[in-house]
């Protein structure tokens, strides 16, 4: 089993304030659509869990640049390996499915609130300072309008998760068609999140030492706290 080896900085930071390393499950897939060659981990935990397909594209990551490691390089909780290659492509099926079906409507209702909410300004220079936001921030910032961190004037303006979706899927994973998907490899491996129980954050030492969005939304929902709380029992017994 590989494990991904975090940036020692970050995770000893973490360590120190007595934060809980889990290791995520994840299934790390070498693909080429429509020649775009990619290298992305994806969740096999909690999305199989949930049965949420957008959860599998909310936590799917780079892997181009990782190392592994063939041992465990910080103790930590394990999860278990649920997910397939196959569950994973279905998943990513449905959310293309999803996008086509749902995303000219979508956008039409969000244009139609963003010039509500643009008042005074003027819609040009709205979309001047608000679009490189989006396309930088949409991600990280599924659940926040990236236009209120460069405009504070604006309204909390909601990224219709349509929008997210599809940005992650053709931008992000370079994906056009997923029929078009051709797995070259596939690997199982562990990735480390770093979780404050006293708050139920979560913080990725891969990436930048801030707070993760995507994970910490998802340890918002109930049925993922109990889960955590039942394995860090069972493991620590």
């Amino acid at each position: 089993m590989k494990y991904v080896i975090p940036k020692k900085k970050h995770i000893e930071k973490f360590i120190r304030r007595g934060y809980l390393l889990i290791w995520e499950p994840i299934l790390i897939l070498e693909y080429i659509c429509e020649n775009n060659k990619n290298l992305v981990a994806f969740d096999v935990f909690f999305s199989d869990v949930l049965r949420r397909p957008k959860v599998r594209l909310m936590l799917c990551r780079s892997a181009k640049k990782w190392k592994f490691s063939d041992n465990e390089p910080y103790k930590g909780i394990k999860l278990q390996h649920i997910g397939t290659k196959e569950t994973i492509l279905s998943d990513l099926k449905k959310i293309e499915e999803y996008v086509e079906s749902h995303f000219e409507s979508s956008i039409t209702k969000f244009r139609e609130k963003l010039y509500r909410d643009l008042g005074k300004y003027r819609r040009r220079e709205a979309w001047q300072f608000g679009i490189p936001a989006f396309t930088e921030e949409v991600q990280e910032r599924s659940m926040r309008s990236a236009f209120a961190e460069f405009i504070s004037a604006f309204r909390e303006i909601r990224i219709p998760d349509v929008v997210f979706m599809r940005e992650v899927l053709r931008e992000g994973l370079k994906i056009k068609s997923v029929e078009k998907i051709v797995v070259l490899s596939e690997v199982k491996a562990y990735y480390p999140i770093m979780i404050d129980l006293m708050k139920f954050e979560v913080y990725e030492p891969m990436l930048n030492g801030k707070k993760s969005i995507s994970y910490s939304t998802l340890f918002k929902n109930e049925e993922v706290r109990k889960i955590i709380t039942n394995v860090i029992s069972s493991q620590r017994s």
